[in-house]
């Protein structure tokens, strides 16, 4: 088994929303609309000081790979959201989280 990397940042909703999108493009398969859906579905039910995870199987540049996603409820509606999976698809998120930052302008 690999060892997991982790990319993670802190969302509110929305901008979880919109990031998503950026993984679906990293990954030739295995995370799409219905995987996005399903980690929105869990952060928009998560109590405060909650915390769920899902995980999937991805292809990623030919492989697969496993993607664990935890979403931890630290503030109402602003999740902080970890990827952990191989260490070139967790520096592909994290770079993607980078360029999402500066996009949103923070």
């Amino acid at each position: 088994m690999h060892e997991l990397h982790e990319a993670s940042m802190n969302f509110d909703l929305d901008t979880l929303r919109a990031f998503l999108p950026r993984v679906e493009r990293l990954v030739e398969s295995g995370f799409g609309l219905l995987e996005a859906g399903q980690v929105m579905n869990l952060a928009e039910t998560l109590d405060v000081g909650a915390e769920g995870q899902l995980e999937f199987q991805v292809v990623y540049r030919g492989q697969w790979v496993r993607i664990r996603v935890q979403v931890v409820m630290d503030d109402i509606e602003a999740p902080d959201v970890y990827f952990f999976t191989s260490e070139d698809l967790a520096n592909a998120i994290g770079d993607e989280m980078i360029a999402f930052g500066e996009d949103l302008g923070v």
